[in-house]
């Protein structure tokens, strides 16, 4: 990193679970955004399409990355082992040949300009390349960069404040438009917060660079400049409603095991809200029954046997399913944007240890949503008891790919709880190829496979962080390098890295160098 990192404050903490959001300017030389907004611009209309490669065309855009007011907030609010996600993508937006006069910042869906890859439609990213389940609390987060100044006119991104805790993103309560973005703005956002594009209403493109950062363990202690564990709620609240029971959830997870008893509410009122999603919160967190998991539980299996683990398609004019989620309505069920789970299935996560035989007893269901959500559940919770993690891993075995990929993602926050034994089981979902799981998904090709894969290299990274390595992780990794899916070789070879063997290391440098990019050479200086 270029210097010590400026790690957030209490209450910029206590802002960003408010709000979903931080307004940050890394203290960089102006000239390093002007630069590369002209790469960018050169790039976007004289070259192909780079997608996820575009920072290895514009390396100038680490500086930004590893600025310490950038690097500080991210160790602030995803851990001092952050990584950087592969997927990163440029959101152009060009010029409008007419604006409506009814357009407004509410405005769902207006028009944009031709050849714009920024939506403006309200809406919560998906995951990458297929789905994943959303989290309430802060796991997955999102880097906007403007490189350059972005008045209102220029259409800058307009973001729905707390909207990461709904399920229903066309439901905007508040919005976050500013009237000027300063160049070089960097706003950092929860992964699943509302947001949209805006016409762009001058005569230049406009381009933000969008960036996604993963945590790769639970926290233990507050990893910003923690001075008071009291929940006091921030003043710069951009929120209509009141989800004080929410927030404590989430400062007090941020804390970690260590301080959250310590937890006193200062300054709260009574909670309210304004909107069927913010109702919906406050019922997961408001402790309605705190001391019977078991009703929460019969609950939840009243929803057995409805299928809710396979996904209903789009259908062409021919009635014939296209590979693409009909998400109308927001239905809780499996698909392959991103999950959201059952609304006891939140209640039952924020319960903590008090839920653990009724998600232990989800887990032996045949029914595998219910399994796809207590593993979800439990994931959620940083304790594991020997019991729970012996069931995680017996599902492990399951014919259902969506299962897998869930409890993958749940023993990736359970690292420091596996045993060597473990990961024989996560070696063989690795390399055992279900002709099943190899169909593909989604119109890119994506197959299930595919992501198994991904979240097992997850799995692996965040291992690396634990003071039991064992040999397992060195060995999976390096075989990891060799996969089709770029995602998953690109996680691995950060895995290795972190690993830092002579032979872990070797494998890596040998994985980057073969893919080395020469900057020097674009299409005006082919030779």
């Amino acid at each position: 990193m270029d210097s010590k990192p400026v790690l957030l404050s209490d209450e910029q903490v206590r802002s960003f679970i408010v709000n979903g959001m931080l307004v940050l300017k890394p203290e960089i030389d102006k000239s390093i955004h002007s630069e590369i907004n002209s790469l960018l611009a050169y790039s976007s209309q004289n070259e192909s399409w780079h997608g996820n490669n575009l920072i290895s065309r514009i390396p100038l855009t680490h500086k930004v990355l590893r600025s310490p007011i950038i690097h500080g907030a991210l160790v602030s609010l995803a851990g001092p082992n952050y990584y950087l996600h592969p997927h990163r993508a440029l959101h152009r937006s060009t010029p409008v040949d007419e604006v409506p006069d009814d357009i407004n910042a509410k405005s769902n869906a207006p028009k944009m300009g031709q050849g714009s890859t920024a939506g403006s439609g309200w809406h919560q990213d998906a995951q990458s390349p297929l789905a994943r389940a959303r989290h309430h609390l802060p796991k997955f987060l999102i880097g906007f960069y403007f490189p350059h100044d972005t008045p209102r006119a220029m259409g800058p991104t307009r973001l729905v404040p707390g909207s990461y805790l709904h399920s229903n993103p066309t439901e905007v309560e508040d919005v976050f438009f500013p009237d000027f973005v300063e160049a070089g703005t960097f706003i950092l956002v929860h992964f699943d917060m509302v947001h949209a594009g805006y016409p762009n209403q001058t005569e230049q493109d406009r381009h933000m660079l969008k960036f996604v950062f993963t945590r790769t363990e639970a926290p233990s202690n507050p990893s910003w400049n923690h001075q008071n564990t009291n929940w006091i709620v921030p003043e710069n609240k951009l929120v209509s409603s009141d989800l004080t029971p929410a927030w404590v959830y989430i400062w007090q997870w941020l804390l970690g095991s260590a301080q959250t008893k310590k937890t006193n509410v200062v300054k709260a009122n009574r909670p309210t809200s304004s909107t069927s999603s913010s109702q919906r919160i406050l019922d997961i967190y408001s402790g309605k029954d705190p001391e019977n998991p078991s009703k929460i539980l019969n609950r939840l299996l009243q929803k057995q046997g409805q299928n809710k683990h396979e996904r209903v398609l789009i259908r062409d004019r021919n009635n014939k399913p296209v590979p693409r989620d009909d998400t109308r309505g927001f239905p809780i069920r499996w698909n392959e944007r991103a999950i959201v789970m059952e609304e006891e299935t939140y209640q039952l996560a924020a319960m903590g240890k008090a839920a653990f035989d009724a998600l232990s007893s989800l887990l032996a269901s045949n029914d595998p949503w219910l399994q796809i959500n207590a593993a979800f559940a439990l994931g959620e919770i940083n304790e594991s008891p020997k019991s729970i993690m012996s069931r995680l891993i017996e599902v492990l075995d399951s014919k259902h790919q969506q299962v897998v990929r869930q409890v993958l993602d749940t023993l990736a926050f359970k690292t420091t709880h596996l045993t060597e034994g473990c990961y024989e089981a996560i070696k063989n979902v690795i390399r055992t190829e279900n002709s099943d799981w190899l169909v593909p998904l989604v119109q890119r090709g994506w197959t299930a496979q595919d992501q198994i894969r991904l979240n097992a290299a997850f799995l692996l990274l965040n291992a690396t962080n634990c003071p039991n390595r064992y040999p397992q992780v060195e060995e999976l990794l390096t075989d990891l390098l060799l996969d089709k899916n770029g995602y998953a070789a690109a996680v691995a070879a950060e895995g290795l890295i972190r690993l830092g063997t002579p032979t872990s290391t070797q494998a890596a440098v040998q994985y980057l160098s073969d893919r080395r990019w020469d900057e020097s050479i674009n299409s005006r200086k082919a030779f």
